[in-house]
């Protein structure tokens, strides 16, 4: 056929095969969180079988560096709710009961 690029041809190929893919595991009467899974599912097969892979960004470097630079300025909140989160494990809260004359609530 003349006139068909390899271009043309790919996309045609991935359309086709997704449709088929979307017609075999679609549910006729599944609820919208079904047919969600079924086209997310579809279009994984679909880039598995036309080999389709994301690039690496070109701003990558950049972005890697600027989460490697904010690491430390998390580590100190990191730590506090680690070490919270321990020590409720060890020592569960007791139930908060109020007393009518205190402003305050009373623990016991």
């Amino acid at each position: 056929m003349k006139g068909l690029t390899a271009k043309v041809f790919r996309t045609f190929n991935a359309s086709q095969t997704f449709q088929a893919q979307l017609d075999e595991k679609t549910p006729h009467n599944g609820t919208v969180q079904e047919k969600l899974n079924a086209y997310n599912e579809a279009n994984r097969m679909v880039a598995i079988l036309c080999n389709h892979q994301r690039s690496v960004p070109k701003t990558h470097e950049q972005s890697m560096a600027r989460m490697n630079d904010k690491v430390p300025l998390h580590k100190p909140t990191f730590v506090r709710l680690t070490l919270t989160r321990d020590l409720r494990s060890l020592d569960p809260p007791t139930q908060v009961r109020t007393d009518e004359t205190a402003t305050r609530p009373v623990r016991g």
